[in-house]
């Protein structure tokens, strides 16, 4: 299908003239395509050159540009031909990420331009979106969903249905004996004191295990989408899907989450360290509530005693009301972003150490952290749980 939408802007060309933008969306499986097109002045190759050398970008005595040159030259992190920022333009940054985050899932971003007509931008993206149906449940706030093809039963768990064997617990089933594991446990959650129902899930191979959890929510159609790399490194999340309330749900492999539990020990023993961690809060800022979930679970388990917000105030607020030895802020939020916290928090608590969380890669974000007084600086891209708790440690144990 085609959606078409039509807008006018006051302040979108140069010479602040009234303009009119259409924005077209197209999907042709297995491809969505995004087109944006203006009526403004178009680009001029020309105005691009002299941006590029007052930039330090281009020598003095540089030719002309052909068309590919100066588009090449807009898309660079930190270029702009405005002079100066205003609310819709001259920050110098927005192509540059519409292209790094298009071709970060696969597609491709391209430019074209006529003089005195207008510019189009095309975004297309690869469309990776099928629907499944699965069994959505609840760990700790976090809805996760199995597979409802992979599931052979489920089952309220009775007290002669479980029983201790070598090495842990068995169910005892119409199916025979098979092993049976904590679901919250497996995934790295405190394990809660009752889990009435059990899952019995067949693998490829035939193998049945029990899973036991303590909320569930119903079998649901779910769409099923790529998912944030961060949280596939987490939890054994192979895509993500929306509820109609809205609610994030992340679909479960049962091969990986199988996996997960035959590796997972099923007594954790406290170590001197999460015992020394456990004197430590650290205050996470993050907009979603899954990163959250995700980030707090990781640092639980080493031992940290762990408070969430959900953008710059709250994480302000929360500063106020508790001491912290470590926050760890993401960048991008509504209401305030991360540097605007972090330049708000510096001046009432300079030595707190503070780690920002980003999936930014470029360079001036890093050196605009520094400058603001962030210790560390996390790439969601490159996130891992042993990075995040090391991170964490080091911070605490005042080093940079």
């Amino acid at each position: 299908g085609v959606w078409h939408h039509r807008f006018n802007s006051d302040a979108a060309t140069w010479n602040q003239s009234r303009t009119q933008s259409d924005f077209t969306a197209k999907l042709t499986k297995p491809e969505l395509t995004l087109t944006v097109t203006d009526d403004g002045r178009g680009i001029a190759q020309e105005d691009v050159r002299r941006a590029a050398i007052l930039r330090g970008l281009l020598p003095a005595n540089h030719p002309p540009l052909s068309e590919q040159q100066a588009f090449d030259l807009l898309f660079q992190h930190g270029f702009s031909t405005r002079s100066a920022i205003s609310e819709l333009s001259g920050r110098c940054v927005g192509l540059d990420i519409v292209r790094r985050r298009g071709q970060r899932v696969g597609g491709t971003v391209t430019l074209s331009s006529q003089q005195g007509l207008g510019t189009q931008l095309t975004l297309k993206l690869p469309v990776r979106i099928s629907k499944e149906r699965g069994l959505v449940f609840s760990i700790a706030g976090t809805l996760f969903a199995l597979p409802s093809r992979a599931i052979v039963e489920m089952q309220r768990l009775q007290d002669q249905d479980v029983r201790p064997v070598a090495g842990g617990r068995a169910l005892w089933s119409r199916y025979g004996v098979v092993p049976l594991r904590s679901l919250a446990h497996t995934l790295g959650f405190a394990e809660p004191q009752e889990e009435p129902h059990a899952l019995l899930l067949s693998l490829a191979d035939q193998q049945l295990w029990g899973f036991s959890v303590a909320k569930i929510l119903g079998e649901y159609d779910l769409l099923r989408q790529p998912c944030d790399p961060l949280m596939t490194q987490i939890a054994p999340a192979t895509a993500s899907a929306i509820l109609d309330d809205g609610r994030l749900v992340l679909w479960l492999s049962p091969t990986d989450l199988v996996k997960l539990a035959e590796d997972r020990p099923l007594t954790v023993e406290r170590s001197r360290a999460a015992s020394e961690r456990s004197r430590h809060r650290v205050l996470i800022v993050d907009d979603s509530a899954v990163i959250r979930a995700l980030m707090a679970q990781v640092l639980a388990s080493s031992g940290y005693d762990v408070t969430t917000a959900a953008n710059g105030n709250e994480g302000l607020a929360a500063l106020e009301r508790s001491s912290f030895s470590a926050v760890l802020l993401d960048v991008d939020m509504p209401q305030m972003d991360g540097f605007g916290m972090l330049e708000r928090l510096r001046p009432r608590w300079p030595s707190l150490p503070v780690a920002m969380f980003t999936s930014n890669t470029s360079q001036d974000h890093r050196q605009r952290a520094s400058l603001l007084g962030a210790n560390a600086y996390i790439v969601k891209s490159e996130f891992d749980e042993g990075l995040l708790v090391g991170t964490v440690s080091r911070l605490i144990g005042g080093t940079r």
